[in-house]
């Protein structure tokens, strides 16, 4: 069902609104968000104020008895296999509930993440060392990586992170992964997009940064029965959230889960 609230307008002079291109400042302001959580609104009030409806029990729980039999060595295909547990549950504030303009959110994906000016942070102290969106355009560098320390039957991972920056006088690095979607938002967004952090945090020449952090977005289209009226850009940025790969209980929870997904785990050991 499409979302036509008309209690909420905002306009794009409105404090933490932030939409490409016409924004002003946007690129700052994104930055902004992602370095240092700053004031973000999502337009459409989307966010839900409370964290992803399952536990982290609940979810290896559920990872323990749908075990792939054939696991793909890729990153795509292990956070599929985590989206795969939890997709289907009935929960009104569910992903299907952004299905709406599927298509349409697509389509902006493939068109906003080739522009330019959104892969890269222009007069800031961070640059681009990987953008796996899209087609490269020049100054862009794209590149699939291999994971020595996630392996599937031997095989190590493949994984095509969306962007990567590093700073240019501490040489951090910030691993963004970039979803467009009406659904409504957790606070702690959804694990899928953790996982694919996570695993993108393994690769070695990331890994070796003396500080990294992976940013989960979600961009949103402002367009047919979504559109507000008073917003004049086309996407606008519904949610950033920074957490630190390294930390040692989402460090465990992703190599359990991985573990399993792999088939590295014994659960008679359990």
């Amino acid at each position: 069902m499409a979302f036509t609230s008309t209690l909420y307008n905002p306009s794009d002079e409105d404090q933490g609104i932030i939409g490409i291109p016409f924004t002003d400042d946007w690129q700052f302001r994104r930055l902004e968000a992602i370095t240092e959580g700053g004031h973000l609104v999502d337009p459409w009030r989307r966010r839900n104020v409370g964290s992803f409806h399952l536990s982290a029990s609940e979810i290896i729980y559920r990872a323990e008895r749908s075990i792939p039999k054939a696991p793909v060595p890729t990153v795509s295909a292990f956070t599929a296999w985590i989206y795969s547990l939890y997709h289907e549950d009935p929960v009104p504030e569910s992903l299907k509930e952004g299905s709406d303009a599927e298509e349409d959110i697509l389509e902006a994906r493939r068109d906003w993440t080739s522009y330019s000016e959104f892969r890269h942070f222009r007069l800031s102290s961070w640059h681009q060392i990987h953008c796996g969106m899209g087609a490269p355009s020049s100054g862009d560098r794209q590149h699939t990586f291999l994971i020595p320390d996630l392996r599937v039957n031997g095989e190590p991972m493949r994984a095509i992170p969306d962007l990567a920056f590093r700073h240019e006088d501490t040489s951090d690095v910030i691993l963004i992964e970039v979803k467009f979607s009406m659904a409504f938002i957790p606070l702690n967004l959804w694990p899928n997009v953790w996982a694919q952090l996570w695993a993108y945090s393994k690769i070695p020449v990331f890994a070796s940064a003396p500080s990294l952090s992976a940013i989960g977005e979600v961009w949103g289209q402002n367009s047919g029965n979504w559109s507000k009226p008073d917003l004049s850009s086309p996407v606008y940025l519904r949610s950033s959230v920074k957490r630190d790969p390294r930390d040692a209980k989402f460090d465990r929870f992703f190599w359990r889960l991985f573990n399993l997904y792999s088939g590295s785990v014994d659960l008679q050991c359990f």
